[in-house]
């Protein structure tokens, strides 16, 4: 069990680093943007990250 979540982990891991430039765009989007845009944007941002990463065994 401790094993399954270690490789959850690292595959999470490895899709992170395989989308380094798309979260710096993601976050630095949200940086410049001001106000209620900004809020929805973030909040939009996170939602997508959970959805990829419980997405990953899907995709592949």
């Amino acid at each position: 069990m401790i094993n399954k979540a270690i490789e959850y982990i690292k595959k999470i891991l490895k899709e992170a680093a395989a989308q380094t430039f798309t979260a710096l765009g993601f976050f630095l989007s949200w940086f410049l943007l001001t106000g209620s845009a900004k809020d929805i944007v973030g909040i939009m941002i996170v939602v997508a990250f959970i959805i990829w990463f419980a997405t990953i065994n899907f995709r592949k």
